[in-house]
């Protein structure tokens, strides 16, 4: 009976890894006819920009597993150099997702488990996930594999791409904001804790990640401690991006989670003593019962927690100087930890101090843990996110976006200062200066206008495509209620006086123009430059409504998608407006033209022309990515309250 139900099983396994090998070698096929034939196209692209064929050797070997030997094309971007690998997967040699390449051929490698182009181990590698060995990700992928699960790893390796670096050579230090990283592995930072603690000698350890190089740029008090540390950690995907960024490669992302539980395997090895301060009343004597269960001899020497009076630390310290720590664990949030470790380390007799964030409530089980697959992509801060909204949204929405563009800026003024020294042998200081000047004026100004294009066409793209059905209501009652066309065209003045056509949804009646000249006595503008009237009679009942609520403007997301006109900017005047315009006027055509603008959020219609001017000259002057994020949000409820228009 036994006999029966293991042959069905074994049967069943065998039907289903069948049909899992069949789909997995049909979709491979596809996908590699497809993918060669594009890296043709991209192969005679990369021969003539990197000059590949004055090359002696277009193509360049690369040995696995000591046996085989592929090919790939002699070129620097990962992708076009491993395009000839697509034919070895047509061929079925390798895997499109398969086991990761091993010095030795393995006992688990046959036929149907070969070597991938991606791996479980490429993802994890990539994002530096700690404790990753090529058996034991092959072990886990061969457990796991299944069409489903192949599918997760290649998502993840292509996101993974984010945080690839080959290099060879690691520096011992990575600069960024002024604050120098120590570049460790996870044995070397082990092996230093243990010789500090042997010698006696003290040493404070730092875990800084992108929320805590924002803050050290709006506190030099902050960023005076963190220069001050024996040991800064990188802490998160954003630094590990960020030195990607700066070609400075980690060896490893030494974040306090994953380090911890290294640090207690330590000390219970070495006989040291810990003393955990921090974190809400209950969480850190929560944490200590959650590590005893784990680690049973550990020595846990106290707990207290993070909510002390100024005037009782003194207590503090010696209730922490008496229980002979070796080792204590301060967890107050970025800032205030590194604070009271740097005002009170030559106080406290613990050798080793560091600063651990939030690190009690993942061991106290207060928060749970981004699920392994979410940190294998480097997205663990969105689950964070989502476990506490309303404390942690602005930190990561707005924080990263600001923490990476801050690491641009950064990698281009230290491209700058090597520029600067190339150019001192060659010039004296004023002409230095001046050039120096300038270019520095062309680099930040070329940046803003990037971002601020990228940013234009990615928005336009996405609210084109999600406001499709309401486009096609407006058209159907544009239509319902008076005859011509829904769009209304017009020219307008651009940059630097460029006429375009600018288009809306016809708010008015066909024969608007004609009747504005019998309405020109009656202009509410008291600059006698612009038209406007609250009451006009040419807007129809939809116009209305539909300028109220600025569904009008709408159509201009084609405008700046082809790039006549931007998110934000001053708003296009009319060709005769322009006219009237003086020398100080025109400055407004200084730049492209916008949907939204200052004066548009601060009351629209009701703003006088001169003081339009005034505005639209200070965005001119102040502009920038931040900045138009900033005035696109405003722009939001001042669109939802319909402020000042008509």
């Amino acid at each position: 009976m036994i006999g029966d139900v293991m042959r069905t099983k074994l049967l069943n396994f065998m039907k289903r890894i069948n049909f899992y090998s069949i789909q997995k070698r049909f979709l491979e096929y596809i996908l590699s006819l497809c993918i060669l034939s594009f890296g043709f196209l991209l192969f005679f692209y990369y021969l003539i920009k990197n000059k590949m064929f004055l090359k002696k050797n277009v193509f360049r070997s690369i040995i696995i597993n000591k046996q085989e030997t592929f090919y790939v094309y002699n070129t620097e971007p990962l992708f076009a150099r491993n395009i000839p690998l697509f034919y070895y997967i047509l061929k079925g040699d390798i895997s499109l997702v398969g086991l990761a390449k091993c010095q030795e051929k393995s006992s688990y490698e046959t036929n149907d488990n070969k070597i991938g182009l991606c791996s479980l181990w490429f993802v994890r590698r990539n994002n530096k996930i700690p404790n990753t060995s090529i058996y034991k990700c092959n072990k886990e992928y061969l457990k796991h594999r299944s069409s489903f699960y192949d599918l997760g790893i290649l998502i993840k390796s292509l996101i993974s791409l984010l945080y690839y670096k080959k290099t060879i050579n690691y520096c011992s230090k990575v600069k960024l904001f002024d604050i120098k990283f120590d570049n460790l592995t996870r044995i070397e930072i082990l092996k230093n804790i243990k010789n500090a603690v042997d010698k006696e000698e003290k040493k404070s350890l730092y875990f800084v990640n992108a929320d805590c190089l924002n803050k050290s740029q709006k506190s030099p008090v902050y960023k005076h401690i963190l220069q001050k540390g024996d040991y800064i950690l990188p802490d998160g995907s954003g630094i590990n991006i960020a030195c990607n960024i700066l070609n400075n490669p980690l060896k490893e992302n030494l974040n306090g989670t994953d380090l911890f539980p290294y640090i207690c395997s330590l000390a219970q090895k070495q006989d040291y003593k810990i003393y955990l301060y921090g974190a809400k009343k209950g969480v850190a004597q929560r944490a200590k019962d959650e590590l005893l269960k784990k680690y049973k001899t550990l020595q846990i020497v106290g707990v207290h927690h993070g909510y002390v009076q100024k005037q009782d630390i003194p207590l503090l310290i010696q209730d922490i100087n008496q229980s002979k720590a070796d080792i204590l664990f301060v967890a107050l949030g970025a800032s205030v930890q590194e604070a009271f470790i740097e005002k009170y380390k030559n106080k406290i007799d613990a050798k080793v101090l560091l600063g651990v964030g939030g690190l009690f409530d993942f061991y106290s089980k207060s928060i749970k843990r981004a699920p392994l697959f979410i940190r294998e992509i480097g997205f663990e801060w969105t689950y964070r996110m989502l476990q506490e909204p309303k404390r942690m949204w602005k930190r990561y929405l707005i924080g990263n976006p600001k923490f990476l563009y801050g690491v641009y800026l950064y990698k281009k003024s230290s491209s700058e200062n090597i520029l600067i020294e190339s150019y001192l042998s060659n010039y004296d200081e004023h002409t230095f200066h001046y050039k120096y000047q300038n270019i520095l004026w062309k680099i930040k100004l070329n940046c803003s206008f990037f971002f601020k294009r990228l940013m234009d066409i990615f928005v336009s793209c996405i609210m084109l495509f999600l406001l499709l059905p309401l486009f096609c209501v407006l058209l159907f009652v544009i239509k319902i209620e008076s005859k011509g066309s829904f769009l209304f065209c017009q020219n307008r003045v651009g940059k630097n006086g460029k006429i375009f056509k600018m288009y809306k949804f016809r708010s008015m009646v066909i024969h608007a123009s004609a009747l504005k000249t019998q309405l020109i006595q009656k202009n509410e503008s008291k600059d006698g430059i612009t038209f406007k009237m609250k009451d006009d009679p040419r807007i129809t009942k939809v116009g209305k409504f539909i300028r109220k609520t600025s569904l009008d403007e709408l159509p201009q997301l084609f405008n700046v998608l082809i790039g006549e006109m931007s998110l934000v900017g001053p708003r296009p005047p009319i060709i005769s407006e322009v006219e009237e315009y003086s020398i100080e006027d025109r400055k407004r055509l200084d730049i492209k033209p916008g949907i939204t603008c200052i004066w548009q959020i601060s009351g629209r219609s009701e703003i006088p022309f001169k003081q339009q001017v005034i505005m639209d000259k200070k965005y001119i002057k102040e502009h920038g990515f931040i900045y138009d994020i900033i005035l696109l949000l405003k722009t939001i409820p001042a669109v939802l309250f319909s402020k000042g228009s008509y």
